[in-house]
C-alpha cells in the first residue's frame, strides 16, 4: 500500500484528538485541586503490555511514498508523581526485517529492532496523557538514539485494570521518524 506517513499521523492525531475532545464534553472531570485530593487515595504505579503498528517510511529522501506496517509489542512501567506528572519506561520490540534506502545508493538495515525509551507523563486533564522523551534504539547492526512523543487515553475498566489506546511519534537520531499506534492493558499498584 502507498501512504504518506505524514498524512497517516495527521489523521491519527486528528481521530485522537476528537475522541478526546467528544469524551471531554460529554463527562464532567474534577478539577486539578480535587484530582490532587483523589490521587491521594489511589495507585501510583502501572504496569502494561502494548501492542500495536508502527509505519516505516521505506526511504529517507522521500523518493518513494511507500511505508510499512510493522507490528510492534512492548512492556511499559509508569509512576505517578503527583495528580498531573508522572515518569515511565517503555520497552518495545518490531518485529520485522526492513531496509530503508538512503539518498546515495545506500541502504540502513532493520531487524528486530528493541526500543527503549524513557519519559515524562504530563496529564493536561484526567483521561489523557502526553508523554515525551529520550530513548534508544538497537538492533544488531546499526544503533540510533531516539525523541518519542505522544498520547494516551486512560479508560479504567475497573478492579484497577485500565485500557489505553496510544499514538507516538519517534524521531530516530537525524535520519526518520516512525509513527506508531495501538492500545495497551495495564494493571495500576
Amino acid at each position: 500500500m502507498k501512504f504518506s506517513i505524514k498524512n497517516c499521523i495527521y489523521r491519527g492525531l486528528f481521530l485522537f484528538l476528537t475522541f478526546g475532545i467528544v469524551h471531554l464534553a460529554s463527562a464532567q472531570h474534577p478539577t486539578l485541586r480535587e484530582g490532587e485530593e483523589e490521587w491521594h487515595k489511589t495507585h501510583h504505579n502501572r504496569l502494561a503490555f502494548f501492542t500495536g503498528t508502527t509505519l516505516v517510511p521505506t526511504s529517507i529522501d522521500h523518493s518513494s511514498k511507500e511505508i510499512l506496517f510493522v507490528p510492534t509489542y512492548g512492556l511499559e512501567y509508569e509512576r505517578g508523581i503527583n495528580a498531573w506528572l508522572g515518569i515511565g519506561i517503555a520497552n518495545e520490540i518490531e518485529l520485522q526485517n526492513y531496509v530503508i534506502q538512503k539518498s546515495n545508493s545506500e541502504v540502513i538495515n532493520r531487524s528486530f529492532i528493541y526500543v527503549v525509551s524513557v519519559f515524562v507523563m504530563v496529564q493536561p486533564v484526567k483521561p489523557l496523557i502526553i508523554f515525551a522523551g529520550p530513548g534508544y534504539e538497537l538492533t544488531s547492526s546499526q544503533n540510533f538514539s531516539i525523541f518519542k512523543v505522544g498520547a494516551s487515553y486512560i479508560i479504567d475498566v475497573g478492579n484497577k485494570f485500565d485500557v489505553s489506546p496510544e499514538i507516538a511519534l519517534d524521531q530516530i537520531a537525524d535520519k526518520y521518524a516512525t509513527f506508531t499506534f495501538g492500545i495497551s492493558l495495564g494493571k495500576r499498584f
